[in-house]
């Protein structure tokens, strides 16, 4: 294949897939990623500078008053400059309907994860789920900062994303300014519309406080504050009654009871009046979430590896070295989910190679604790493991891990993977060239296992052994 032709979609990402359509000769349509009443999202192919992008193009019948609707929908989302927000790159027409593009954002949604959770019969750990609510809220709060009024928030509009696991809220098609006319009905998805706009009120900072107020009740229970069978059922709920406290669904939640009684109270002058009171007041009633970590100590790239087992722990450090010795490294290791955490929060790492078959916290969970950390978000994770089920690997892709090498592995794929994760970042100098060769042969760890006596001796703390005395073919 010539380096300049369409890169094909990858074969295990979900999507529709539909006809090589070239928009405005230079996105080259290849999934239907969503579909709504005025338009589609498609994954597409930039022609010009070969990479994907998402599009959203308007529909071939789509009326006069829609076709405005996208275009001020491109222009909102284009004032907003938050990681929590897709960038919009461009906007244009195509044989007369409006399209804009915008960054690629490939994941499930936040409500795929709640309806996931709750097919295994759990929630998402309140932990988990406080950081989510807290990057949403920030992002909603971007928006505000840039006049911008959401809408429509809700679990179907926010995406995690699956390699990142970064929070990201999108879907602006009923995004307004505050000074701008808007319809006269209700508009929104009724589960989270306030009280007032049931009432025709306009919408303002605080209808979108209340939407953020039923999505966070919704992260912590998995379900929405109100259920009905009627849409006019469910506007005499927001306007009548109060939501179940959560103390009541989980007495570990009642601390969160106080805050959603201000987000989600009937008077709109009653509630948070930013998204940063809002967020404020979260954090303070959340007892898991850890102190902000330290300050970098270095610019080398900081790997720690998560394995109970030191012989195939010394041959991850091995790989890593060897994976990233051109860029230089710091590696770590430690053999619980427990002090793994503590090793984040005193210094967040770039890489976690990460096992999940551990003493106490399972890698699923250690890793949910560590991406609810300041930073926690941003690292790259390498699954090392044998045997995960199918509920843990859901678990692992919706923390955006969905690189796994299994056990037992070669030496030489677990260098790979790490220099996979390295280039993606550009943290290998001159594009990743591989100046470092693993040894010859394919050697394999963690076929037989041999365990040493476990001593409590801060090991987590550790550095890479060197080259000398960790041979890969010693850890057979």
């Amino acid at each position: 294949m010539s380096p300049n032709a369409p890169t094909p979609p990858d074969p295990f990402e979900a999507g529709e897939p539909t006809t090589a359509e070239l928009v405005d000769g230079r996105y080259r349509l290849q999934l239907v990623r969503g579909r709504g009443a005025m338009g589609h999202v498609y994954e597409a192919w930039d022609v010009n500078l070969h990479r994907r992008v998402a599009l959203k193009l308007a529909a071939p019948d789509a009326p006069p008053s829609d076709r405005e609707r996208m275009e001020v929908e491109a222009r909102a989302q284009a004032s907003i400059r938050h990681r929590g927000v897709p960038v919009v790159h461009a906007f244009g027409r195509h044989d007369g309907r409006p399209y804009f593009v915008m960054e690629l954002v490939r994941g499930p949604t936040l409500l795929e994860v709640i309806t996931a959770h709750l097919a295994e019969g759990t929630s998402i750990a309140d932990h988990r789920a406080t950081a989510i609510a807290l990057d949403v809220i920030a992002a909603v709060g971007a928006a505000h900062t840039a006049d911008v009024l959401h809408r429509d928030i809700k679990a179907e509009n926010v995406i995690i994303e699956a390699e990142t696991g970064r929070v990201v809220l999108v879907d602006f098609g009923m995004a307004t300014s505050r000074d701008r006319p808007v319809w006269s009905t209700p508009v929104g998805t009724p589960i989270a519309i306030a009280p007032e706009i049931w009432d025709g009120a306009p919408p303002s900072i605080a209808s979108d406080v209340y939407a953020l107020g039923c999505l966070v009740y919704e992260l912590l229970t998995g379900r929405a504050p109100f259920a009905a069978e009627s849409i006019a059922q469910i506007a005499r709920a927001h306007g009548t009654r109060k939501p179940i406290p959560l103390g009541v669904l989980a007495p570990e939640l009642a601390a969160y009871d106080a805050v959603l009684d201000v987000a989600l109270a009937k008077d709109p002058s009653a509630r948070f009046p930013t998204c940063a009171a809002f967020s404020a007041a979260l954090e303070a009633v959340d007892p898991t979430r850890p102190p902000e970590r330290a300050a970098r100590g270095s610019d080398a790239i900081r790997v720690l590896v998560v394995e109970d087992d030191p012989l195939v722990a010394r041959a991850a450090m091995r790989a890593a070295t060897t994976g990233l010795e051109d860029a230089g490294v710091s590696v770590r290791w430690a053999d619980t989910g427990e002090r793994a955490l503590r090793c984040a929060a005193s210094e967040m790492p770039h890489v976690l190679v990460l096992d999940h078959q551990l003493p106490g916290w399972s890698g699923a969970e250690t890793l949910s604790r560590m991406r609810s950390l300041p930073g926690g978000e941003d690292v790259a994770v390498i699954i090392v493991s044998g045997a995960i089920s199918g509920p843990d690997e859901w678990r692992f892709s919706a923390l955006g891990a969905a690189t796994r090498v299994d056990k037992p592995f070669a030496f030489e794929d677990l260098v790979a993977a790490i220099r996979v994760k390295a280039r993606a970042r550009h943290w290998l100098p001159g594009g990743g060239s591989d100046t470092s060769r693993p040894p010859p042969g394919r050697t394999v760890i963690g076929a037989r296992v041999a365990r040493e006596p476990r001593h409590e001796d801060g090991r987590e703390t550790q550095r890479a052994i060197p080259a000398a005395a960790a041979r890969p073919s010693d850890e057979r």
